[in-house]
């Protein structure tokens, strides 16, 4: 699937620092719909700037410049991960991860279109459970943008680079379309978000 699908689905990226009451630490406001239903269309989150691969692990959610766009997405692989297509969710190694259907058929949030439904599933990414946004493959859709897209290839992640992913899985674009990332490109990992 082209970028070009996902040109009107990605949201902008806003940066605003502030400073939090209690902790003193700064607070960095994204609005993105790339990261839903892990983040909503705006929050406020601490980051950490990563200066080297060995600063990311499976699962960390990061922001990175994706052709000159600041982003939000999560770490879903490594060097040497085989990153394989499973139906629009995660898997790394050949490994099927633990993985659940929390809500079937409901309106896309923050999705391609309105008119689309979604699944929202909840799997394991390195050591952490998380939830996942993607296009229902059970209904017939009369729109193109509801259709879900083709799962791509297997990848090995070469030296110096990373596999991201929205867990908005079809509403943003992501290593499934660009290939994995060099960690140059990656600003920082995001701690919490309130």
């Amino acid at each position: 699937m082209g970028l070009n699908h996902f040109a009107g689905h990605t949201a902008a990226l806003v940066i605003a620092l502030g400073v939090s009451g209690c902790s003193k630490a700064p607070l960095t406001s994204l609005r993105t719909g790339s990261m839903y239903p892990t983040l909503q269309r705006q929050s406020r989150c601490v980051l950490q700037p990563v200066q080297q691969l060995g600063d990311l692990r499976v699962g960390h959610v990061i922001t990175l410049k994706l052709q000159e766009a600041l982003v939000v997405r999560r770490v879903a692989g490594v060097p040497g991960d085989i990153i394989e297509a499973d139906n629009g969710l995660y898997r790394r190694r050949g490994e099927r991860p633990d993985r659940t259907l929390v809500t079937r058929s409901s309106m896309c949030l923050n999705g391609p279109s309105p008119r689309c439904t979604c699944e929202i599933w909840q799997e394991r990414i390195g050591i952490r459970n998380v939830k996942v946004q993607r296009l229902s493959r059970t209904d017939i859709h009369d729109d193109i943008r509801c259709d879900p897209p083709l799962d791509a290839d297997a990848v090995t992640v070469p030296a110096g680079h990373i596999y991201v992913l929205a867990d908005n899985r079809d509403g943003a674009f992501d290593s499934r379309d660009l290939g994995p990332i060099p960690i140059r490109q990656v600003q920082a990992r995001v701690l919490r978000c309130r």
